[in-house]
């Protein structure tokens, strides 16, 4: 959606295409026409089969794949839309390892960067002895978010409080014959840069820090701030996009204890990043600078006087971080919460002015007002699925199943 209206209020005429008929970006003022696709992992094919014939229909010159699924399908069928548009992808070898975590890892060290310590074990030994030298909780995690590389485990990050639990979820993982990949936990807060690179060269950044998370403990931001760029992080950026030889847009995470000022390198996103609205409304049009790019063949330079201290809000993710307080979903063991009236505040201080909101827009209400009506829904599904997996674990009890346990466990994240 934040794509969608950026290019179209810089006067394009924009297709949005999506997985679901509900997609909100179908109902944007912006949207001259819509395209609704299969799912792109499960049916490739199809997915791409959609994509160029939409393509062929409406004569599309280029084609911006703003999620992961969509990227790594169209990737793997570039040769399908030669001649025929221009897909804004990075280089296929750069995508390959942004995606694949256990490639971004020793590549981000070789050149300096600070990341946690990671191993991919291949037996259970080797698993406990990692755990035995780096100390819990343990952070586990796929090698890949999405995509045909390893196991599906059923979540996207994962924690291993103590020896007990761990060796359980080991048990679980070699019976799947893959471990997912381990990493030392790594406290703080979550800075993050959105970025534009051409040719490896950085021509466009934005740097926030996550002040709330969904879980409330660590994973999707629900609010931020706009922040200055850190010096050391935009050289460690730099130097990253500069081996890669990345071409477009990237999101790279990065995590600050602010007890010790540690940075150290999380992850690579390969796409537009999820808050991309915030920069758009600071003057950051970043997917009309790349549209400029992939048109003419040369990337603006992007002004980085940017506003500071903007607070931006995804909303319903800042509802589920409350309810994961007061439903007592945050581990202790992990970044520490507050207390439930204290988020309660922290929650209701934000209906201030100047906070900015990912999706609602009073100069395109359709889609706010679908969000909007949808956020009770999704709020009560999310309730009732929470209290569901919740019974299933107290029926389990200390004997139940390991799959028992991982899906309440699951759950509770």
């Amino acid at each position: 959606l934040a794509v969608i209206r950026a290019l179209g209020r810089s006067g394009l005429s924009v297709l949005a295409a999506g997985p679901d008929k509900r997609s909100l970006g179908f109902y944007s003022r912006y949207a001259r026409a819509t395209c609704l696709y299969p799912d792109p992992l499960s049916n490739e094919q199809e997915f791409v089969s959609t994509v160029r014939d939409t393509v062929e229909r409406h004569k599309i010159p280029f084609v911006f794949p703003v999620a992961e699924e969509t990227a790594i399908t169209l990737d793997k069928y570039r040769s399908d839309f030669d001649g025929l548009t221009t897909l804004a992808l990075p280089p296929s070898d750069a995508l390959a390892i942004a995606l694949d975590k256990n490639k971004t890892m020793p590549i981000a060290r070789s050149l300096g960067i600070t990341t946690p310590q990671s191993i991919l074990p291949k037996t259970i030994e080797e698993a406990l002895a990692f755990a035995d030298r780096i100390g819990f909780p343990i952070v586990m995690k796929p090698r890949v978010s999405y995509g045909r590389i390893g196991t599906d485990f059923g979540f996207k990050v994962d924690y291993a409080r103590d020896n007990k639990d761990f060796a359980r979820r080991c048990r679980e993982f070699e019976s799947l014959g893959e471990f997912p990949l381990l990493q030392e936990y790594c406290p703080g807060v979550k800075v993050n840069h959105g970025i534009l690179c051409a040719d490896g060269e950085l021509r466009g950044i934005y740097q926030y820090e996550g002040e709330r998370e969904f879980p409330a403990t660590g994973g999707i931001t629900s609010l931020h701030l706009s922040t200055p760029v850190d010096p050391l992080l935009r050289e460690w950026t730099k130097t990253l996009v500069r081996k890669l030889g990345w071409d477009g847009v990237a999101m790279i995470e990065y995590k600050v204890d602010k007890l010790t000022n540690r940075p150290v390198l999380m992850e690579i996103n390969g796409r537009f990043w999820s808050p991309q609205s915030a920069a758009n409304k600071l003057g950051l049009n970043f997917p009309h600078a790349l549209y400029c790019y992939l048109r003419d063949g040369q990337c603006p330079s992007m002004d980085e006087s940017y506003p500071i201290g903007k607070r931006n809000r995804f909303l319903m993710g800042d509802i589920s971080s409350l309810g994961s307080i007061w439903l007592g979903m945050c581990p202790g063991y992990l970044n520490p919460v507050p207390g439930r009236w204290q988020a309660l505040w922290h929650f209701l201080r934000d209906f201030r002015p100047g906070v900015q909101y990912d999706v609602l827009d009073m100069h395109d209400l359709d889609p706010s007002l679908r969000y909007l009506l949808s956020i009770p829904v999704e709020a009560l599904r999310k309730l009732r699925k929470i209290l569901r997996e919740r019974r299933t674990r107290n029926q389990a009890g200390p004997a139940g199943s390991a799959e028992q346990h991982r899906l309440a466990d699951k759950s509770a994240r």
